[in-house]
Formats: structure tokens, sequence, C-alpha cells
């Protein structure tokens, strides 16, 4: 295969030497890393519940990467690429965002673009990460949990034991022994259990058992956003890219994973499609106790706590009316201490220089810690500082 490369001027990098595919999707994983995610979501609907998420080529490639294309195909005809016939047309550089051939909405993955699993998305844009357990004791039913081996531990029973954890502890000791008294061992030779037998308390391993989510339970997640005037714009990118992530990172919990979306001023409204969700067309002030009430009472109807593990994430700009500060403290006091596993509350703010939540948020600070600690808060000024308030919001970065 020959492949074709334009290098912007300036780059002073030369040309790719190999059209290898695999070296293309390593250029785009590498970009993905901590990247903005804008283009992505974009390419996906946010709510989708596809496996995989499609990640176009043109919205990976940095700036002065040269942009790859099919050249000759197999039997030395004309290439696939976009110089057509394969010939050694330069091609300009794409844009982040610019939309190709067959790389629009509603397209499929094409040649060298990545198709991800959520959890290798997740992993990219993220880095290594482990979510936390949220399942809440006071709220569990044992149908909704499965035990999985993870991790050994000193004591446990018998069928648990694990052997070659065991095994090691013993030839730790063995070698001290051998290190210890040169003479007795000569050699090479390690000594046996006749002469360093097991020891129980010193030596033995078990598999550790912990709760986890059932997969096979049921979750649902109620996606809540401020629809005043200040959200629009980037505000509201944000809030997509935020939501697609949680979603996302959810459904690596739970086999089903149910989104409403409501949007709120004063009052909330519950919308059918991702459409009418952002296009924000809502007026008025902003109250946060009516859409929290409104939630509590959806939830008891169509997602009682025996059958479905309930979360709610909010995208506010945090100001929020003086007269609703107590209300708004109440009835999430009421929503969290009964009903819900747990709440992310993501707030804008419109500058770096203001560091201070805003009224939602020290609502939520001023709540009792048996109900604060079930509600990850993070602070958000653009897009690039998405990823650092989604680590925190998840419980990876405390």
């Amino acid at each position: 295969m020959v492949a074709h490369a334009t290098i912007l001027p300036g780059s002073g990098r030369a040309p790719a030497q190999s059209g290898s595919l695999d070296l293309l999707v390593a250029r785009q994983k590498n970009a993905l890393r901590g990247g903005d995610i804008t283009p992505i979501v974009q390419h996906n609907r946010v709510f989708d519940k596809k496996e995989n998420i499609w990640v176009p080529r043109s919205n990976l490639l940095l700036p002065d990467d040269p942009y790859w294309h099919a050249g000759r195909d197999g039997d030395g005809g004309g290439g696939g690429g976009r110089g057509g016939g394969g010939s050694q047309q330069s091609q300009s550089q794409p844009q982040p965002g610019e939309e190709q051939e067959g790389e629009g909405q509603g397209a499929g993955p094409g040649q060298g673009d990545l198709n991800l699993s959520p959890k290798e998305f997740l992993e990219l844009y993220l880095g290594p990460f482990e979510l936390p357990n949220w399942q809440r004791k006071d709220l569990l039913e044992q149908k909704d949990m499965r035990w999985r081996r993870k991790g050994i531990q000193r004591h446990g029973s018998v069928g648990r034991l694990d052997k070659r954890q065991t095994q090691r502890q013993r030839l730790r000791r063995a070698g001290a022994e051998k290190w210890a008294h040169p003479d007795k061992y000569p050699g090479r030779i390690i000594p046996g259990s006749d002469r360093v037998p097991f020891e129980p308390e010193r030596d033995f391993r078990f598999g550790r058992l912990i709760p986890e989510p059932d997969p096979d339970a049921i979750a649902v997640m109620y996606c809540l956003l401020d629809g005043s005037y200040s959200t629009k714009g980037e505000p509201l990118q944000i809030a997509q890219n935020a939501f697609f992530v949680l979603v996302k990172a959810l459904r690596l919990l739970y086999k089903k994973v149910v989104t409403v979306m409501v949007s709120h001023t004063e009052t909330p409204l519950h919308h059918e499609t991702e459409e009418a969700f952002f296009a924000l067309d809502a007026t008025g002030g902003t109250q946060f106790s009516p859409t929290f009430l409104w939630m509590d009472n959806d939830a008891r109807k169509r997602f009682p706590k025996g059958k479905c593990n309930r979360y709610w994430a909010h995208f506010t700009d945090g100001d929020n009316s003086s007269s609703d500060k107590e209300p708004q403290k109440k009835a999430l006091s009421d929503l969290m201490l009964r009903e819900f596993n747990h709440g992310f509350y993501l707030e804008f703010k419109s500058t770096t220089a203001t560091t201070k939540w805003s009224d939602g948020g020290e609502s939520i600070l001023e709540l009792p810690e048996e109900i604060r600690q079930h509600i990850s808060m993070a602070k958000v000024t653009s897009r690039k500082d998405l990823r650092a308030a989604l680590r925190k919001l998840l419980g990876i970065d405390r």
C-alpha cells in the first residue's frame, strides 16, 4: 500500500513513510487523550444507546499531522483515497468539526475512523479509572447486587483459599531462611514445605469478595439542564459533553440505563428528544426546588427504588433564587435520604477568577454530611477543563 500525505507549511515534519492504518489510529487515540471531545459528541447522539462510539478521523488529527488516505488497491490500480485514482495530488488539511465526505451526522464509520467501546473511549479521554461503588446500603435490595472476587485478604473460608498467593508467601519466607542460613541450603536449593512449613497466620491468602451492582439491574439517570440564558453557547456544549460522558460511565455499571431529560427555569419541562432538550427555549427566573420535587415524584411513579438504581446530573450556572434556598435544601434532603443512589452537580463559571460556589452549590454544601456524601460537585469554565471536572465528579480524583 502506498500512502500520500500533505505536510502543512512550517510543520517541519517529514511525510509519513507508512500507510499503516495502525499508525493513524495510534495518532487519533493520542489526540483524544484529555482533548476537547466536542467534535466526537457532535457525531454521536448524547444519549445514544449504541454500544460503540464513532470517532471520525478528521476530528482527531493534530494540526501538524499528515493527512493519511488510502493509496493503491491490492491490484495496483487506482487508489481509494481523496486524491482520486491514487494520484500524488495534494490534499488540504481537514479542520476539526469540518464535515468530510461520508463523515457528517448520520454517516457510518469509514476507513481510518475509530469505533471505540464506551470503556475504551472513557479510558482514553479520562485516563485510567475505576468507578466508585455508588450502591447505597440503605437503598440496597439483594437482587440488585452480586459478589465478585477482587484482590486478596488474610482471612476467609477454605473455599476462597488462593493457593498461588499462599505458596508465594511461603516461598518468600523460605528464601529468607536460605539467605540467613546458606550453609544449610547450598546451591540453588529452596527449602521445601517440610523444612519451612505453611503458617496459616502468615502465609494463607484468600480471595476477597466485594459487592457490586448487578449489570442486569436497571438504572435511571435524570439529566437536569438549567435553561437560563447564561447557559447558552459554549456552556450548552459543555453540558452536552458532560452528559455524554456521565451516561457512558453509568452504562459501564448497568446493562440498561434509562435517561430522563429535564430542562428548567422556574418550572421543570420534561423532553422526549435531545433536540428539544438542548433547544433551551425556556424563559423566566430560576428555581431549583420545583425540578427536584418533580424528579422525586416521577421516580416514585416510574422507577421504584426496589427495581431501579437512581441517579441525577445537574448542569447549571448555580444562580438560584434567594427565596428558593431553603426549599432546595429540603427537596434535596428528602430526595437523597429516601430515593437516589448518587447525584452529580456541575456548575459553570464564566471566569476562573470566580472561585466561590454560586447559590445552588452553597446550598448543597450546607446539607448534612449523611446527604452531602452522596453528591459529587465540580466547577467548569471551558471545554478544555471539563476533563478535570468529570474526573472529580466520577470520584477518580478526590
